[in-house]
């Protein structure tokens, strides 16, 4: 999503159609977590650049927490959303 506050966040969809004949190529999605309004009665699509697509990634590894250093770069999980995050230090 591009909108203020949601950029460079990665949301979980389902891929509902298609447009193989496209020039840019594309497809519309439905989002698992956001609405189209405060009613919450339907998910939002929306139709988003194939580009814009990627697979859900494998868990992470054991003791993968003990191998972080200052200035890795993560993806942490918040509010249904995968924000981009950077690792300072541990407490």
């Amino acid at each position: 999503m591009t909108e203020p506050g949601l950029d460079g966040c990665l949301w979980a969809v389902n891929v509902m159609e298609l447009a193989p004949n496209c020039r840019v190529g594309g497809c519309v999605v439905e989002f698992l977590a956001i609405h189209e309004d405060e009613t919450e009665q339907s998910l939002l699509k929306e139709w988003v650049p194939r580009s814009q697509l990627f697979a859900v990634p494998p868990p992470p590894p054991a003791g993968f927490l003990d191998g972080l250093r200052p200035g890795d770069t993560l993806e942490l999980l918040y509010e249904d959303g995968w924000w981009p995050v950077e690792f300072r230090a541990r407490r």
